[in-house]
């Protein structure tokens, strides 16, 4: 085995000479959006906070045993 990932931590850490871990894709992909300006093969601010609603419904509705509507009451 030539690499061990025993440090690192979730975006993924420098090893070989290459990024390695996790999330070392989507980190990748971020770092080259910021750096070039080149659109990002990831989610937008928008889906993000979409997706993050939804699964904030999911484990709303869990827990009172119903159906919850969307978009979320805020504070909900």
């Amino acid at each position: 085995m030539n690499l061990a990932f025993l440090g690192s931590n979730s975006p993924g850490d420098w090893a070989l000479g290459d990024f390695w871990g996790p999330l070392a894709s989507e980190t990748r992909a971020w770092l080259d959006h910021l750096s070039t300006g080149r659109p990002c093969v990831l989610a937008t601010g928008r889906e993000a906070r979409r997706t993050l609603e939804v699964t904030l419904a999911i484990e709303e509705a869990a827990r009172r045993g119903m159906a919850v509507r969307l978009p979320l009451a805020e504070g909900a």
